[in-house]
């Protein structure tokens, strides 16, 4: 396996053994902690007590080492991939590499290229739910709450820009709001990987919805939104700025139905 993220690469594998470790006799439990404890101290870049992951393990070439920062490729996914389920207090060097890791997700800041979850602020912002739920330091749930406003304004923009949304779970809509109800309960499961059953927004139907129009359920995902204005602001990286307050819209969302006009019942 010559790639190394979430996505595609060695964690990627890693995470349904882990998933399973006590499946495994004791020995093999034992080797592959040690195995993934290795590999990832091998080809981690390490750089003022922050550590990222190189896409790939091929003969380096000529020129700069390619960067990348999401969870499909560098640190976020090595993270989300190994917190939940690699034993807090196993190895030392493992605890403090997704610390370290943590630490290089909050100091790049939110993906510029998107909001979702494979290469968006979404996934990126799952590390820090993965390290609070691992460490039960608040600093991490406050870490992912602030990319969780970001995140909003990001959604907004490219649907200002472009005229039309992302409409599915990795890269759009879906992916952002199922991250946005998890900043705000806490939780920490990657949809579909960990959470697909697990995640249950309150339902309020509307008529339409009893009536079996699909318009009604979009009422959850304006529930999971205004939860999540709600939430306290930190500093985002860098800027050492707060939050625009035009993103926190929990008095601005419209609780109709875009197909009865009623209200939720």
């Amino acid at each position: 396996m010559q790639l190394l993220g979430a996505g595609h690469g060695f964690v990627g594998n890693v995470y349904p053994l882990l998933r399973g470790a006590a499946l495994l006799d004791v020995s093999r439990r034992e080797a592959l902690y040690a195995r993934c404890t290795k590999t990832l101290q091998t080809t981690a870049i390490f750089e003022n007590g922050e550590a990222n992951w190189p896409p790939n393990i091929d003969t380096p070439q000529p020129g700069p080492t390619k960067k990348l920062m999401q969870w499909c490729h560098g640190a976020p996914g090595v993270i989300t991939a190994l917190a939940a389920d690699y034993p807090h207090g196993q190895s030392a060097d493992m605890d403090a590499m997704l610390l370290a890791g943590g630490e290089a997700v909050w100091t790049a800041g939110p993906v510029s290229k998107g909001y979702g979850l494979c290469h968006g602020t979404a996934g990126n912002g799952y590390a820090f739910l993965k390290l609070f739920k691992r460490t039960a330091n608040a600093l991490w749930l406050d870490r992912a709450r602030a990319f969780a406003m970001h995140a909003m304004a990001q959604r907004d923009a490219m649907h200002r820009q472009h005229g039309v949304g992302r409409y599915n779970l990795w890269t759009g809509d879906l992916g952002l709001a199922v991250y946005l109800w998890h900043c705000v309960a806490g939780k920490d499961g990657m949809p579909v990987l960990e959470s697909l059953i697990e995640l249950r927004l309150p339902v309020r139907m509307c008529g339409s919805a009893q009536r079996g129009y699909a318009p009604g359920l979009v009422h959850n995902g304006a529930q999971a939104t205004a939860h999540a204005s709600s939430l306290h602001q930190e500093s985002t990286p860098h800027t050492g700025r707060t939050t625009p307050r035009t993103i926190v819209r929990a008095r601005r969302i419209r609780r109709g139905c875009d197909v009865c006009s009623q209200r939720e019942v």
